[in-house]
């Protein structure tokens, strides 16, 4: 898994934790890093084992030296700052800042580079019902190239199917090739603010109700109650999270060959 900064609030322990996820448990990592920043590697092993920091030109090398984005590069420079703050209050400044950028990276829709956004208007029609996202997920199975061949699969009406390939036209969900129905410009998302994403949510965990009632043994679906402290619900959060981001890097290069729902919940019973 990925070393992500964001889960970090001291740099040293970042670095560390990204060496050892490397090939060969990051063998020499620490040596190409000292080349990077044009220091000696004496000096790396004085910040990385022992008290001293990295200045942030020092930073900023290492930063392109990890690939880093610029909203990571941005959090390893504010990292630094925060070690090497002198005062209570400029630490407490970082940290503030630290915080709002997590708030910000830990947001699905950045963690998952979706692509593109419907507008409001297409999104009360998109999120009105399944069939919709049902019809444009179809358009990436080979095959699945028109209406006809899609209203069959689905047993629905093909002048229905039609008006709703007409919409994700015109949305840009799907567009028309030579060869017939294609995806379009990108992946869907509603916030989790949206007033769309309750209708969304239910859309799709009745269709998984429905599924459940006809007992497949190729299905998976769980439902369970648990006890547990509050920071271990924080931790056990992110992990799902993580597993997220995991999820979509095996389905991005994927053959599409057959439509799946993916439905978890995870929260607090309220009394």
């Amino acid at each position: 898994m990925n070393t992500r900064i964001f889960d970090f609030l001291d740099y040293k322990i970042f670095i560390q934790r990204w060496v050892e996820n490397r090939p060969k448990k990051g063998r020499g990592e620490f040596l190409k890093m000292s080349k990077a920043m044009n220091i000696q590697s004496s000096q790396v092993s004085q910040v990385f084992k022992g008290s001293r920091d990295l200045n942030l030109e020092q930073a900023d090398a290492l930063a392109d030296y990890l690939q880093l984005s610029i909203p990571e590069k941005r959090y390893l420079l504010d990292l630094i700052n925060f070690a090497r703050a002198g005062t209570k209050k400029l630490k407490s400044f970082y940290l503030v800042s630290l915080r709002e950028q997590k708030v910000d990276a830990d947001k699905l829709r950045n963690r998952l580079k979706v692509k593109r956004a419907l507008n409001d208007a297409e999104k009360s029609i998109f999120y009105a019902d399944a069939i919709y996202s049902h019809v444009h997920l179809l358009t990436h199975i080979p095959g699945m190239n028109s209406a006809e061949k899609i209203a069959e699969k689905i047993k629905r009406d093909v002048n229905q199917v039609k008006q709703i390939v007409d919409f994700l036209i015109t949305a840009q969900l799907i567009k028309v090739t030579p060869k017939g129905l294609a995806p379009g410009t990108g992946s869907t998302h509603v916030d989790a603010h949206s007033p769309h994403v309750l209708m969304h949510h239910r859309n799709w965990r009745l269709k998984g109700m429905q599924k459940q009632a006809r007992q497949s043994d190729e299905d998976l679906f769980y439902t369970g109650q648990m006890t547990m402290s509050r920071a271990d619900y924080a931790r056990c959060k992110e992990i799902l999270r993580k597993t997220l981001e995991e999820f979509y890097k095996i389905i991005g290069p994927s053959e599409s060959e057959q439509l799946y729902g993916f439905n978890f919940d995870f929260f607090e019973i309220e009394e």
